[in-house]
């Protein structure tokens, strides 16, 4: 017998606000509500019900139904798009299929290896500053997510456009505080029940920043050209993803991407390369200062594979198995984007409910990657579970890890930020010994459109002989 909305059971709503939540904790309170309710639930936001999902083939298989069937909430993508910064983010149906097929070359090996010495050079920058900080012998401990926040824009943007921004050094450029500003306003719009931003003189202070972004990002577009122009090795072995994605031609089309499509898919990676990446490195190193024998055997597979040398190579990074199994836990556990929200663009029958189009599931994914159902030991930070047993089983735990996403629309970055997730845990690792600096304060995860670990200091000290 087919059931409801209805028939799920949920928090009681509260007339006309529904179910009050915290924004920036949203994510908790979304799991506290599925522990209590089970795997399918609903809750309340204003009018409407959106339907909160644990069952892990139940969100697979919505994942793997995009775009056609399930697609990201409209409003966050209107925000976006609004802003300029949709891209292949923010679109849906065939816009998606056409950039996706566009840009997803660029994301490939053999087209990051072209970017090594940059990546290493940046990771170098990274060590060198924490060294300082350490001889300096600053009690308050490093606030490792700013610093590792600058580091991911600085390799973003020269395998994005090519500049070395060098943000680790200075302390952050203006590019680095635009994409902080966009961020901050992407979540305020796409959180509020109302257009607030359309009151008149309310927006003006994001269009004068959303302006000056623009006028960068075409500032960037136009040198591409003009040395794509000059020097035809541009044009035949693309320098940077920018170069790429001038020169991409859909096959199926036979249409390039707009500058405007250019410049907005640039933006998204900008943003999406910085924010993730710098949150789950920053999350796995407090993991790490909490479990001293997982850094053991993380610095012995280290110190073997890289000799004399603190950063590794592109090749090295690819072979750390046991640093990219933590890499894998830390994700599992504290994943930057816990949540996936998803929208059907028809009714749908998710397993005996009966949904109108409209609905919007909340696929819970980190309780999916914690459930007992899944995995021995949920909760227990433990690597080895990533390369121990056989293949199936270690086939399962990769499908049930959501942090990139599933399906057709699995994040085409993923191989970048797992490689600098490689590259900088290696490095520390190699480089220091290290603690949080107060290793009794509870871990605090905030979101600012993902999730992040609010107030992580850690106190590095450099290895005898570094």
């Amino acid at each position: 017998m087919s059931r409801s909305l209805r028939d799920l059971p949920g928090p009681r709503p509260l007339p006309l606000i529904g179910n009050p939540i915290a924004v920036h904790r949203a994510h908790l309170q979304f799991e506290s509500w599925a522990r209590r309710y089970g795997r399918m639930f609903k809750f309340h936001v204003g009018p409407n019900t959106i339907v909160g999902v644990t069952d892990p083939e139940i969100a697979r298989a919505a994942l793997q139904q995009r775009p056609d069937r399930y697609t990201r909430i409209q409003r966050t993508n209107d925000v976006m798009y609004e802003l300029h910064v949709g891209g292949v983010f923010a679109s849906e149906g065939e816009a998606w299929r056409r950039q996706r097929r566009l840009i997803n070359p660029s994301f490939h090996a053999r087209h990051l290896d072209t970017f090594e010495d940059s990546i290493r050079l940046a990771t170098e920058r990274l060590r060198s500053h924490w060294l300082g900080s350490a001889r300096g012998a600053r009690h308050a401990g490093e606030d490792v997510l700013a610093d590792l926040m600058r580091y991911t824009v600085d390799v973003t943007s020269v395998v994005s456009f090519g500049r070395d921004l060098d943000t680790v050094s200075h302390g952050g450029n203006e590019l680095q505080r635009q994409l902080a500003h966009v961020f901050q306003v992407v979540e305020r719009r796409s959180n509020s029940p109302f257009d607030y931003w359309k009151l008149p003189g309310v927006s003006w202070p994001t269009r004068l920043r959303m302006r000056r972004l623009r006028r960068f990002l075409r500032e960037l577009i136009v040198e591409a050209r003009e040395r794509q122009a000059q020097d035809p090795s541009h044009r035949e072995r693309p320098a940077t993803l920018l170069e790429s994605m001038l020169l991409a031609t859909d096959d199926e089309a036979r249409l390039p991407l707009s500058d405007d499509e250019v410049a907005a898919n640039v933006l998204t990676v900008l943003l999406a390369g910085e924010d993730t990446t710098a949150n789950t490195l920053a999350f796995a190193l407090y993991h790490l200062a909490k479990h001293p024998e997982v850094v053991a055997k993380a610095r012995a597979e280290a110190d073997a594979a890289l000799g004399s040398d603190h950063v590794p190579t592109l090749a090295q990074a690819r072979e750390l198995t046991y640093i990219d199994a933590i890499a894998q836990e830390t994700l599992r556990l504290t994943p930057p984007t816990p949540l996936v929200p998803l929208q059907a663009t028809e009714d749908v029958v998710v397993d005996d409910l009966t949904l109108p189009a409209g609905t919007v599931l909340m696929l819970l994914t980190r309780l999916i990657a914690t459930s007992p159902e899944v995995f021995d030991d949920p909760t227990a930070f433990r690597p080895e579970r990533w390369i121990e047993g056989d293949a199936e089983q270690r086939r399962h735990h990769r499908r049930m890890l959501l942090a990139f996403g599933a399906g057709p629309r699995v994040c085409p970055g993923r191989g970048l930020a797992l490689l600098e997730c490689a590259m900088v845990l290696a490095m520390v690792v190699r480089t220091f010994d290290f603690e949080l600096a107060d290793p009794d304060a509870p871990l605090r995860e905030v979101t600012q459109f993902t999730v992040q670990p609010a107030g992580v200091r850690i106190r590095f000290h450099p290895r005898a002989g570094v």
